[in-house]
């Protein structure tokens, strides 16, 4: 299972020498499983990178996982070319927002005068699907959702296939609990043994005290979750829109003596644009 993020950041897109090494796109994760299957996390900015890498067989079948319907998470819908693709089928999975069906709140933002076209316009088809707390499955990947503790709520999602596990909970607040959301414990049993976990740790800890209940975590908390999961790589996701590269290395830097506390050190980093983790089995050893 590939993943490849090509946007982490929260909130705007920025630009600009400082934020070259981690990138400046808003949310979008691309997972592809071994047999294929298109999956895409959320929409944001960086959605518009994910068809820059090639060709791509025809007719084109994506699935679009969204998390909820902040605009930060799905402005770049509309910048998505496969969206203008007549032979282009387009699944959409996302959860109910304020008492109304995902298609329903998207159709409404993707509007004028929100926006120049409609869904209905685009060219390609759009199939709807409702997430609840129900596991399905995508070619040959399990897809489980989680509640999230966010304003308005919204889901996260682990992605199960050929015994790897990837987890992805962004704007999610682990030292809050929003209405409808889940517990601690209850994430630290979802993110169980994760191979890969992708969380969102967009403060520190001072700016926490003064954001608590806004919808995000602080890097200790994240770190934390990982520990008790057992999870083996962590990504520190959803940088806010100030947070320059240097900033990042020096939240890292901060955190290595608690991340080296872990037996074994937990192996973890701040998600980059652009940056493909591949999850596999290692090679089996030759017998003699």
């Amino acid at each position: 299972m590939e993943i490849t993020c090509r946007g982490s950041r929260g909130a705007l897109p920025v630009c600009g020498k400082e934020f070259l090494k981690y990138g400046g796109e808003t949310t979008c994760v691309e997972v592809t499983p071994a047999d294929g299957t298109r999956i895409i996390l959320d929409a944001g900015s960086g959605i518009q990178h994910v068809h820059d890498d090639g060709a791509r067989s025809s007719p084109q079948h994506w699935h679009l996982l969204f998390t909820h319907a902040h605009l930060d998470h799905l402005l770049g819908l509309i910048y998505f070319q496969p969206v203008f693709d007549p032979n282009a089928v387009i699944e959409i999975y996302g959860p109910p927002l304020q008492g109304q069906p995902f298609e329903t709140v998207l159709s409404s933002l993707i509007s004028p005068p929100f926006s120049p076209i409609t869904l209905a316009e685009m060219n390609a088809e759009f199939i709807f699907h409702e997430v609840d707390r129900n596991r399905f499955r995508l070619g040959t990947a399990d897809v489980l959702p989680i509640p999230l503790n966010h304003p308005g709520g919204g889901r996260g999602y682990a992605i199960i296939s050929d015994n790897k596990k990837f987890v992805f909970l962004t704007d999610n607040e682990l030292d809050f609990l929003h209405e409808g959301g889940a517990s601690f414990p209850e994430y630290a049993a979802f993110c169980e043994d994760a191979d890969l976990l992708f969380h969102d740790a967009e403060y520190t800890q001072p700016e926490y005290a003064r954001r608590k209940g806004w919808g995000h975590s602080c890097t200790e908390s994240v770190i934390r979750l990982a520990w008790e999961a057992k999870v083996k790589r962590l990504g520190l996701f959803h940088h806010g829109r100030l947070r320059t590269d240097a900033a990042l290395d020096a939240i890292l830097t901060r955190q290595e003596e608690l991340i080296r506390a872990q037996k074994p050190p937990l192996r973890c980093s701040a998600v980059a644009a652009g940056h493909t983790t591949v999850l596999q089995d290692p090679p089996a050893r030759a017998t003699r």
